[in-house]
């Protein structure tokens, strides 16, 4: 029978209850956390040697912005996903992450199930939007 390798997923996030909170969940999902990152460069080192399916990365990573470690691992080709976490809806932060090159945009203030969506939805190649966030936060300026 022919065995599927599991997703690998990176999180980058500075507070370590959220990153071992986040890990349980993806582990609990059936995912493989390859690492968790407490701060931007250490997040962009792991997706250059690691090349992660997906990274999870907040938007205010210290020690290098979330937005550069995007537009490096799209500049480098890198296959690695990106869903950025974010504490706020503002439509600059939603803006800014979709045109650095994320593939998702997920509240924290959100639940594990809308996590677990967003990655379904961005391995398929889509692009996800916290259902927190509408149309019209987004387009309206």
């Amino acid at each position: 029978m022919d065995q599927q390798k599991p997703v690998s997923v990176l999180i980058g996030d500075d507070c370590g209850l959220l990153r071992e909170g986040l890990a349980a969940i993806f582990r609990a999902s059936g995912y493989e956390v390859v690492a968790e990152c407490a701060d931007g460069k250490e997040s962009m080192e792991s997706i250059q040697s690691l090349e992660p399916d997906v990274a999870i990365l907040d938007t205010q990573l210290p020690g290098l912005f979330t937005l550069e470690i995007i537009r490096e691992t799209r500049q480098a080709g890198l296959k690695t996903r990106v869903i950025v976490l974010s504490p706020r809806k503002e439509r600059r932060a939603v803006v800014e992450a979709m045109r650095a090159g994320a593939n998702g945009f997920v509240m924290k203030s959100g639940s594990s199930r809308v996590l677990l969506e967003a990655m379904t939805q961005v391995l398929a190649g889509g692009v996800f939007i916290s259902p927190e966030i509408t149309p019209d936060e987004i387009f309206t300026t």
